[in-house]
C-alpha cells in the first residue's frame, strides 16, 4: 500500500510539473510574439516629417501633388516632368521605411532626365503627408488603392 501510495503521489507531482511547464509556455510564447511585434514597429517604421529650410527642395521641373487616400487622409508627393518629350512612361517611386521623398528628390531629377516622367510619393505619417502609421497595410495599401481607382 505505501508503494502505490507514493507512486500516486509522484504520478500527480509529475503532472503538476508537465501542467506548470506548459502553462509557462504558453505565457512566454505570448510574450514572445508581442514583443516580436513590437521589435518589427521599431526597428521598420521611422517616418521622417517635413523639415523646413533648403532640405525640402522642390526638384527641378517637380510640383507639389496631393492625393485622397482612404479615411480623407491626405498624401503628398511630387510629380517630375520628363526632359524628354513625349516621355517613355510614368514611374511611380515610394521612399524606403526611413526618410521621406526629400531624401530621393535627386533620383526624380536623375530619371526624368532620361526621359520618364516620375511621380514620389510619401507613406502616410511621412514628410507632409497626413496621418500615422501602424503598420505595414498603411504603407501601400491606401495608395494602391487610389491609384486603382484612378486608371
Amino acid at each position: 500500500m505505501f508503494k502505490v501510495d507514493k507512486l500516486n503521489r509522484g504520478f500527480h507531482n509529475l503532472r503538476y510539473k508537465a501542467m506548470r511547464l506548459l502553462i509557462m509556455l504558453i505565457v512566454t510564447s505570448f510574450l514572445l510574439i508581442y514583443s516580436l511585434r513590437f521589435y518589427e514597429y521599431a526597428v521598420t517604421f521611422h517616418p521622417e516629417r517635413a523639415a523646413s529650410g533648403n532640405l525640402w527642395k522642390l526638384p527641378k521641373d517637380g510640383v507639389d501633388v496631393w492625393v485622397n487616400s482612404q479615411g480623407g487622409i491626405r498624401l503628398h508627393g511630387w510629380f517630375i516632368s520628363s526632359q524628354i518629350k513625349p516621355a517613355i512612361a510614368t514611374l511611380i517611386y515610394f521612399h524606403g521605411n526611413g526618410g521621406n521623398i526629400s531624401h530621393i528628390g535627386w533620383l526624380g531629377e536623375s530619371l526624368s532626365n532620361r526621359g520618364f516622367d516620375v511621380l514620389l510619393f510619401d507613406y502616410r505619417g511621412y514628410g507632409r503627408s497626413e496621418g500615422d502609421i501602424r503598420d505595414e497595410r498603411d504603407l501601400l495599401l491606401p495608395m494602391l488603392i487610389r491609384f486603382m481607382t484612378m486608371c
